[in-house]
C-alpha cells in the first residue's frame, strides 16, 4: 500500500474517531 493512501485513511480514520467521541459528548450532554 502507498504511502499516501496509508496517509488518507489515518486522516479519515481519526476524523470518524473525532465525529463519534463528539457524537457521543452531545448525546452524553443531552441525556444527562
Amino acid at each position: 500500500m502507498p504511502l499516501y493512501y496509508r496517509l488518507r485513511f489515518a486522516m479519515a480514520l481519526e476524523y470518524l474517531l473525532g465525529s463519534a467521541d463528539r457524537l457521543s459528548r452531545k448525546l452524553q450532554s443531552s441525556f444527562s
